[in-house]
């Protein structure tokens, strides 16, 4: 009895032994496992492009890239195109981060220092300021991040005004002073050192909103406007349903005229021409009565011809016009016999802003061949 009962103590004690030793066994191997799936590996190791506020469309490669994500009331002047990073993560999230490659950086308003004046702000951003869809993902900087920032304001009548359109009909001007600008003043809306710069006799620039159809500009026509785009380039924005218009007016600039009187005509002849005539093969006749000169008007804005008033100033533009006859026109058509040609005068030397008319303003020419039998 004594043996059966050894025996069975005997067998249960194995049967536990064995139970334990599989159990503990079993534990060891899973958090082997475990220890191995979580092992922290390298994600991404060096430069990574930065988007600003939003998830690019296409990215050329697989790598990760950071969005620069900042709060509605922090801009960030002139953000790097890209970052130096060390990403990494648990082995099992690997697949799970190539499948989402991104990392969000923050910039939050109270990470902006205080100060006086008008001028951004500097802040040195570090590892806290990463943020990831991926479980324990870390983001360390292999060099230092520092940005330039500003708190987002908004401010009130805030005069405009217009600058001129381009490509306005031909010998029609911008009329400031009678084109109807509706509002007089806007709410503008970006960083504060640029925002409350303007105001108090500082007006903000706009231009006309040509991003519709491009009709032909038109005075008495009313057109959207919008802010220039040097100033929104510096993160300025019209406030949320604000709509500048201008019913536009144009007009005729009134020209004033300088007369220069008769200046020498200057030919350029190719140099067949010349060994033609030389020869006696061709002979030129000007049907202008032989016109050696003509007579030089220049027009332009009354502003620009007062910078030239008086005999001496006048005299020296005299001087520097130069009269030629458009060597770009080809009188050299030998093959031809009694070729008449209308041929362009120029005015080389007209000070920018003025435009020369002359008379007359071309000279006909006639192309003889000569028969060398009546030579």
């Amino acid at each position: 009895m004594n043996q059966l009962k050894s025996f069975l103590v005997s067998l249960v004690t194995e049967h536990l032994l064995a139970k334990f030793f599989a159990i503990v066994f079993a534990t060891a191997t899973v958090l082997l496992i475990e220890r191995e799936i979580t092992t922290p590996i390298a994600y991404v190791d060096g430069r990574v492009p930065n988007f600003v506020g939003r998830r690019p469309d296409r990215v050329d490669d697989d790598s990760a890239y950071v969005i620069l994500q900042a709060e509605p009331g922090v801009w960030v002047d002139r953000p790097p195109s890209a970052l130096k990073i060390l990403v990494s993560g648990p082995k099992n999230e690997k697949a799970t981060f190539d499948a989402n490659p991104v990392i969000r950086l923050r910039i939050r308003q109270e990470q902006i220092p205080p100060g006086e004046g008008l001028e951004m702000r500097k802040i040195l951003l570090d590892e806290k300021s990463f943020e990831s869809d991926v479980k324990d993902l870390v983001v360390r900087l292999l060099e230092p991040l520092e940005l330039t920032v500003d708190r987002v304001v908004t401010r009130s009548d805030v005069p405009v005004r217009m600058l001129p359109p381009a490509n306005l009909p031909e010998n029609r001007i911008f009329d400031e002073d009678r084109s109807q600008l509706r509002p007089g003043a806007v709410t503008i809306r970006g960083p504060r050192s640029v925002v409350e710069s303007y105001g108090d006799g500082q007006r903000v620039t706009l231009v006309l909103d040509r991003s519709g159809p491009r009709a032909a500009i038109e005075s008495g026509q009313e057109y959207p406007l919008k802010l220039s785009d040097d100033i929104l380039q510096r993160g300025v924005t019209l406030a949320s349903g604000a709509s500048p218009k201008v019913v536009l007016a144009l007009r005729t600039p009134a020209f004033e005229k300088i007369r220069l009187g008769d200046l020498p005509i200057h030919w350029s002849l190719t140099e067949e021409v010349r060994g033609a005539l030389a020869a006696g093969e061709l002979a030129i006749t000007l049907d202008n009565s032989f016109v050696r000169e003509a007579d030089v008007v220049l027009e332009g804005p009354p502003e620009i011809v007062k910078q030239h008033e008086g005999d001496e100033k006048r005299k020296r533009l005299a001087q520097q016009i130069y009269l030629i006859a458009d060597p770009n026109q080809d009188i050299a058509t030998l093959g031809d016999a009694d070729k008449v040609t209308s041929i362009r005068l120029q005015a080389i030397g007209v000070p920018t802003g003025l435009k020369a008319s002359l008379d007359p303003a071309t000279l006909v020419i006639t192309l003889s061949r000569r028969d060398s039998e009546n030579n």
